[in-house]
């Protein structure tokens, strides 16, 4: 907004604030504009509001909406490896974060200046205008100043829930509340059967950015395809979630998916989801969120400290992990069950597997899957 030259005579009222509520006020009369000083926000309020204005977003879909155009922080922890997506120059540079809840946003880094992402597991806030950019929700700090960096905050656990229940409506839905509080989350898919097309086609078959030579496209991104639980079949499981596979990273624009090669099928695949342009898509980030085989037969610990008058006994689950892998905790009071899901997602970061319980129980039983 522009005032009134301040050299023209008169008497200027103005009240500064934002879309979200707060900011100060100058009440006048005044020559001097106080900016509003920025929200700090959750991101299921920026999840919320993205949610109301559905139609506006349906109706530009290709374009930027914006939730706040006055600054907003928020705060999560990276979800992306290694080190932030990145454009061919270092022109700009766009990696993940997500809350304890799993809601997560991307943070995109452009005219500013490029730099690496924190590492997968630091938490981060924010601050800069929120926008739906290509349905896609996303921070833009206007400085490098307004990344705050916190590598001694505690370490949440990312847990990517499991989605296979949810494909479809994910799958044709990308501006459906289900999909739009999935934004930017991580999640994770079993069974997946990977394709060069939409329609099915043999990767490949979708030009030289679907896999020819069944590797991914050389330091650039590679277009797939998948469907879940079942092969695409033009009747019975049709519906494909695209996967947009970055093939280069900041700064040195060569990443670990170089000349490598194109599962057919994967056990798990885990990667961030995406309503871009309306177009659902997963967004792995790593060679090994592509993972082929279940993990090996595994043994299971268990450590059990007893309670104290002033905190509680905490048995602790510990079990070797396949990297890639996501892990599901059940127990139980009796060892016929019935068996209760007690955590889901573990050890895709940290990658090691543990679990404590300080749900006492006369006896317990634990059991683990993978996922």
């Amino acid at each position: 907004m522009y005032l009134a030259d301040y050299t023209a005579g008169g008497k200027y009222y103005v009240v500064a604030s934002n879309s979200l509520s707060g900011g100060r006020v100058a009440t006048g009369p005044t020559n001097t504009l106080i900016e509003a000083a920025p929200t700090i926000a959750s991101l299921l309020q920026m999840h919320n509001l993205m949610i109301s204005i559905s139609n506006q977003i349906a109706a530009n879909e290709n374009g930027t909406v914006y939730i706040n155009s006055n600054n907003v922080t928020v705060g999560g922890y990276v979800t992306t490896y290694p080190g932030g997506y990145g454009g061919f120059g270092n022109t700009y540079c766009e990696y993940y974060i997500q809350d304890a809840s799993g809601l997560g946003i991307q943070v995109y880094i452009g005219t500013v200046g490029a730099t690496n992402c924190p590492p997968v597991g630091t938490y981060v806030t924010v601050t800069g205008p929120v926008v739906v950019y290509k349905t896609e929700l996303e921070i833009e700090p206007t400085s490098l100043s307004a990344i705050t960096t916190n590598v001694n905050a505690p370490v949440v656990a990312l847990a990517p829930p499991l989605e296979n229940a949810n494909y479809n409506d994910l799958a044709t839905n990308a501006l459906g509340t289900n999909a739009m509080l999935l934004n930017g989350s991580l999640v994770t898919f079993t069974n997946v059967y990977l394709y060069g097309s939409s329609s099915g086609g043999a990767i490949g078959t979708g030009g030289s950015h679907s896999g020819v030579g069944g590797v991914f496209y050389t330091n650039g991104t590679t277009y797939l395809y998948f469907t879940v639980n079942s092969p695409y079949d033009a009747t019975t499981n049709k519906n494909t979630i695209e996967i947009y596979q970055f093939g280069y990273n900041f700064p040195t624009n060569r990443s670990v998916f170089y000349n490598q090669p194109i599962p057919k099928h994967c056990y798990q695949l885990t990667g961030v989801y995406s309503g871009y342009g309306s177009t659902p898509e997963l967004e792995p980030s790593r060679l090994l969120d592509y993972v082929t085989n279940p993990p090996s037969a595994f043994a299971i610990s268990a450590n059990v400290v007893p309670g104290t008058k002033g905190a509680p006994a905490t048995a602790t689950i510990n079990w070797p992990v396949q990297v890639g892998s996501t892990y599901s905790v059940y127990s139980a009071t009796n060892l016929k069950g019935p068996w209760t899901q007690a955590a889901y997602g573990l050890t895709y970061y940290p990658t090691n597997g543990t679990y404590s319980d300080t749900n006492a129980a006369a006896a317990k039983f634990y059991y683990i899957s993978s996922p």
